[in-house]
């Protein structure tokens, strides 16, 4: 495969089986991280095992997707976990309460107060670089290693434990 999804995080529902495994198995070929996610958590399980023994990385969830505080309990773990959500692929065929759209939009505002919490990190770790005795230019080596140092504590003082510290 070429890789075309190398280091994406993606969420995909319905992954225990069918068309969502399936789907799980050929991210994970192109180099997705894949967030395995069903409402039968030992097929969710196997799913992430799969992706795993085929040299991917994989994490398995359980959620009922016709749930609003489940699908935000979902997003939020992908994001503790990796950081970040770059792809979500809804392949559970349920009935929503809600119309998707609803869902959809309470996805981005999930992932919009991640985003604010981000930029209050950045925040913080830019305070912390610039208040060096001396200055220190953006995008030098020294600035990069501040800044993945400094946005590793700001992390932590936020009760976040940052991906490259998990094992």
């Amino acid at each position: 495969m070429a890789d075309r999804l190398r280091d994406k995080v993606t969420l995909i529902t319905g992954a225990g089986s069918g068309i969502g495994r399936a789907t799980a198995l050929v991210f994970a070929a192109e180099g997705a991280k894949v967030v395995s996610l069903d409402s039968n958590r030992e097929a969710a399980a196997e799913t992430a095992r799969l992706v795993e023994e085929g040299g991917g990385e994989a994490i398995a969830l359980a959620a009922d997707v016709s749930r609003e505080e489940d699908v935000a309990a979902a997003v939020e773990a992908t994001v503790a976990r990796f950081g970040r959500l770059d792809v979500l692929v809804a392949s559970e065929d349920v009935e929503f309460v809600e119309d998707r759209d609803t869902i959809r939009q309470q996805i981005v505002q999930i992932l919009q107060n991640l985003l604010k919490e981000e930029e209050k990190v950045d925040a913080g770790v830019r305070r912390k670089i610039s208040s060096q005795k001396r200055e220190i230019l953006e995008g030098s080596e020294e600035w990069d290693i501040l800044y993945r140092k400094y946005y590793g504590e700001e992390m932590k003082r936020m009760g976040v434990v940052h991906q490259s510290e998990r094992t």
